[in-house]
């Protein structure tokens, strides 16, 4: 019961988002990939466009963790916007 609760806390905290990576952040789309969070892809010649299903936070740590400044990056279609509780 402790552990539902505690998932259903974090799970109110991602947001679902278009991102922008470089060809070269190949490591972190992997990442992204084994954490669950990517929800759709589109490539292009430039890099990967990608739905994903993060924490704020989390992304911020992953963008840094791989060399990226999460501010820097593009986002591609809507707003991010938080998902149904």
């Amino acid at each position: 019961l402790l552990i539902h609760a505690i998932a259903e806390c974090l799970n109110s905290t991602k947001q679902r988002r278009w991102v922008q990576l470089p060809l070269s952040a190949g490591r972190l789309r992997a990442r992204l990939y084994e954490l669950g969070a990517v929800v759709n892809e589109a490539q292009s010649d430039d890099g990967y466009a990608l739905e994903v299903r993060l924490a704020e936070e989390r992304r911020r740590q992953l963008w840094r963790s791989h060399g990226l400044n999460p501010g820097d990056e593009a986002e591609t279609g809507a707003e991010a916007e938080p998902l149904p509780a």
